[in-house]
């Protein structure tokens, strides 16, 4: 093993101008309590993600997800204030593990998150049943991409409704998770997602280069959530009367 203080790298590309353009919409074919509720829905999820970005050291990510509102309040409707790609580091002391030295025990038990194509995940499960044929393999997905993944070799299907879903909703999946008390969580593309804080190991797949990054997302770090999630619903309120009054000038 070796150690590599710049591993771990989410490239992200949110895209401010569709957020931007987003609210705009909402306060043109939305009014009263609707407008209200719509914009402060996504001031809560847009808070929620500076806050973890912050506490993650992603100090650029949570830039370019202030930035959303920020233009919006700012009247930049198409043209951004801060460029729409970026490179973070969330774990400056990962683990690089090659695929074989994972040790994978036949009593192991994996869940592998869904922020990666039927091709990679297929051909990580893959990878891992050539360690240990009879592990548990869970797979956490998305309702709508449920049916693709059937076919392949997986013990237990955790289905959510990804984006969409409520505050209430992903805390019942993260609650599936702890009680299944899975051994390692799999992440199969090198970004994050909160369900990690569910199981005490977490790595990143890295399936260009074939290995894996252990990452300290993991239960020992959930605190992450609780400040996320109540941080995020402060920061939605101080941003909610700059973003609403900024839309009664666009109804």
């Amino acid at each position: 093993m070796s150690e590599n203080p710049k591993v771990a790298i989410v490239i992200v590309t949110w895209n401010k101008k569709s957020y931007v353009m987003e609210l705009l919409t909402i306060t043109k074919h939305q009014s009263g309590v609707k407008r209200f509720l719509y914009i402060l829905n996504m001031l809560r999820g847009t808070g929620k993600g500076v806050v973890y970005s912050l506490l993650s050291v992603l100090n650029t990510t949570a830039k370019l997800l202030f930035y959303g509102p920020l233009d919006f309040v700012r009247g930049k409707f198409y043209k951004s204030g801060l460029s729409v790609k970026t490179a973070d580091s969330p774990d400056p002391e990962s683990t690089i593990i090659p695929i074989d030295d994972l040790k994978i025990s036949t009593v192991s038990k994996v869940i592998i998150l869904p922020n990666a194509s039927y091709i990679v995940i297929k051909n990580m499960i893959a990878k891992l049943r050539e360690q240990s044929p009879s592990c548990h393999i869970s797979l956490l997905i998305q309702v709508d991409r449920h049916e693709l993944f059937k076919d392949l070799e997986i013990d237990r299907f955790i289905v959510f409704e990804g984006y969409r879903q409520s505050t209430m909703q992903t805390l019942a999946v993260l609650k599936s998770i702890l009680e299944y008390n899975y051994d390692l969580c799999i992440s199969p593309s090198r970004s994050l997602l909160p369900f990690s804080y569910a199981v005490k190991k977490y790595y990143l797949y890295d399936h260009k280069r074939n290995y894996f990054v252990k990452s300290k997302e993991d239960i020992y770090a959930s605190w992450k959530l609780f400040v996320s999630f109540f941080g995020g619903e402060l920061l939605a309120i101080i941003l909610m009367p700059f973003v609403y009054l900024k839309s009664l000038a666009h109804q």
